[in-house]
């Protein structure tokens, strides 16, 4: 698919991006060793590359963290809604096989959905239908309530149903909460500064220190991909499709 593409795009421009800075940061650096006017910038390294390590680790920990929870959140989603086709057993007969066929089908929109991101037009339009889907099951739900011999059993299957409805609403929303832009404006920024400033160093130099070089231009950027990933788990490679085989499971069990 097209967006996998773009994604190995993101970190092959990573790599161009960071690669550009320290040729950059290293010919500034002998243009500065030719005039005689090299200045000392440990300073200044200190604080870029202090700040880039902070930066790093906050950002991939909530990544990581979002992450889990969004993995746990499918296992929960998943129950609720085994839990909730169960107890179609206590509604009337006759209102059981179009609440059963309802739910199927607001199942099948869910699974969708999450298949249909990055798209996002797609994923709106099938939680448009998801959410028509949903109010066809809480008037039946609403209709099993008044039909019931015994007003009991509303208290067991209905709270169900919104547990249901919850969860559902809750793992779409998951998929939408991220750190700002500007986060992540804020880390490649530093990062490219850093490379630049390993770029100038390595000019005084008489080696040009590629090894040293090369392995701080691939690890940052291949960091800072990580952490996309993680964040964008859907769109990159580090997908929840396995999770999302526990939703598949539970919509083939609803027979």
């Amino acid at each position: 698919m097209i967006h996998y593409f773009l994604v190995i795009c993101l970190f092959i421009l990573l790599l161009l991006i960071l690669s550009g800075s320290l040729i950059l940061g290293r010919h500034f650096g002998i243009v500065q060793l030719n005039n005689h006017t090299t200045s000392k910038l440990e300073v200044a390294e200190g604080a870029v590359f202090g700040l880039l390590a902070l930066l790093m680790a906050f950002t991939f920990s909530g990544a990581y963290d979002r992450y889990e929870h969004r993995k746990m959140h499918l296992v929960e989603e998943a129950d609720s809604f085994d839990k909730a086709y169960n107890y179609i057993d206590l509604i009337p007969k006759n209102l059981q096989p179009e609440l059963r066929k309802n739910m199927r089908q607001y199942l099948d929109l869910y699974i969708k959905a999450y298949k249909d991101i990055p798209y996002m037009d797609l994923v709106y339009e099938d939680l448009k239908q998801a959410q028509i889907v949903e109010d066809l099951i809480w008037k039946t739900t609403v209709a099993a309530c008044a039909e019931s011999t015994d007003k009991t059993l509303s208290q067991i299957y209905v709270p169900a149903f919104n547990e249901m409805f919850e969860t559902a609403h809750m793992g779409f929303y998951l998929t939408q909460i991220h750190p700002p832009r500007v986060v992540f404006m804020l880390l490649t920024g530093l990062a490219v500064l850093g490379a630049f400033l390993v770029g100038y160093n390595s000019a005084e130099n008489k080696q040009k220190s590629f090894l040293h070089s090369f392995c701080y231009v691939l690890l940052t950027a291949f960091t800072i991909y990580i952490i996309l990933n993680m964040e964008y788990p859907r769109v990159g490679f580090m997908g929840m499709e396995v999770f999302d085989r526990i939703l598949i499971e539970t919509r083939n069990n609803m027979v």
